[in-house]
């Protein structure tokens, strides 16, 4: 899912018409984060972190379809969103006694992507004219759930060693920061 697009002006579609105006300091939305894994059970690998939601595209301005037009405006300090944290895995289970082997611990969820267009994001035709651009900024990726932690092995029966534990879990993968 994405967060709110378009500080500023959020149009779908049609005709949009900006004629002499200034945009300063508006924001697309940041994103939410993902959820934490579940530890595992006994012997049981922990859940996955979830994945970080992308940005708002749009720090000033969001059209999507139609025609756009802009005149003697100015776009200053706006920003596009920050992308979500992925969630962290969760640890895994401690192996069963006697001897059980522990599980192992969950992926990181994914970091979501910044947002796109400090100023604007459109994929309607448009014509700008003797307009300003100054400070505008896309959005951050989010950052990377941790991994997981492995479960601890069972204890041994009558003295034998204890079974290994579970293995960590990755990292997840880094969210992107699209075109400015």
């Amino acid at each position: 899912s994405t967060a709110g697009d378009g500080g500023g002006v959020y149009q779908y579609s049609g005709t949009l018409t900006v004629d002499d105006c200034d945009f300063w300091e508006n924001s697309a939305g940041n994103a939410g984060s993902g959820g934490n894994g579940a530890a595992g059970a006994t012997g049981a690998a922990g859940g996955a972190g979830g994945y970080g939601a992308t940005a708002g595209s749009g720090g000033a301005i969001f059209m999507r379809y139609g025609t756009m037009t802009i005149t003697n405006s100015h776009f200053t300090d706006n920003g596009a969103g920050s992308g979500g944290n992925g969630g962290n895995g969760a640890n895994g289970g401690a192996g069963a006694l006697p001897g059980g082997a522990g599980g192992n611990g969950g992926a990181g969820g994914t970091a979501g992507n910044g947002g796109e267009g400090g100023a604007i994001y459109t994929q309607a035709a448009t014509t700008i004219l003797y307009s300003t651009y100054t400070g505008n900024t896309s959005g951050n990726a989010g950052s990377a759930g941790d991994g997981g932690n492995g479960g601890d092995g069972g204890a041994g029966q009558d003295g034998s060693p204890a079974t290994a534990g579970g293995k960590g879990g990755s990292g997840g993968n880094g969210g992107q920061v699209l075109m400015a």
